[in-house]
């Protein structure tokens, strides 16, 4: 595998989790490259590419920079499998890289509405809205559940109680049960994947 990241703490902290996780499940990364955040010139990546014939390429970084690098990719014949982080998880993605997106693997934190809901909550989406719901409609929905939670638990509006009850209690969601350690963040997040197919972004197993 080889590993692209953007120059910044969220490209290289996340190249460097990759390359770990990847040594524990036994694959192997044979490169590790950093781009700038403006470049356009990835003909020393490409060639990288090809000297380690890397069998897929996994790219750690904006949308913006994401479209660019996988149009040069598959514009220069590179045929590795292409993944990228969940800021690519983006429309602007598929349209920017100019046609050459298709079959390129995307990791995300919301579930597609197709997949995840039933036809009753999606047609009272549309009610309220006015619009089909898209993959983050889930999430705000969510989050919408769990604050309630909190706000019913510490019994207050005040945004340190909320706070405070939030960490302390299980709620339920339409993400399923969520739980907050104490720095605030979820602990048992989900990580869902998707894959470009027909210009569109189409979850997969």
């Amino acid at each position: 595998v080889g590993v692209v990241h953007e120059e910044g703490e969220y490209g290289s902290n996340l190249a460097a989790v990759l390359v770990g996780r990847l040594q524990t499940l036994g694959a192997r990364s044979v490169l590790q490259e950093k781009i700038g955040r403006e470049q356009s010139d990835f003909s020393d990546i490409l060639q990288a590419i090809d000297e380690v014939e890397a069998e897929a390429v996994y790219f750690a970084g904006t949308a913006h920079q994401a479209s660019r690098l996988i149009g040069s990719l598959r514009a220069a014949g590179v045929d590795a499998q292409l993944l990228a982080s969940d800021s690519a998880f983006l429309g602007t993605v598929i349209d920017e890289a100019l046609g050459e997106a298709e079959g390129l693997y995307v990791s995300a934190l919301a579930p597609s509405p197709e997949e995840w809901l039933d036809s009753v909550w999606v047609e009272a989406y549309r009610l309220v809205e006015q619009r089909d719901p898209g993959p983050f409609s889930v999430n705000g929905y969510a989050a919408m559940q769990a604050l309630a939670a909190g706000v019913r638990a510490a019994n207050s509006f005040e945004g340190e109680a909320v706070s405070r009850a939030m960490r302390g209690i299980e709620m339920e969601t339409l993400l399923g049960l969520m739980r907050f350690s104490a720095n605030g963040e979820r602990t048992d997040p989900d990580v869902w994947f998707y894959k470009v197919e027909g210009g569109e972004f189409r979850q997969v197993e």
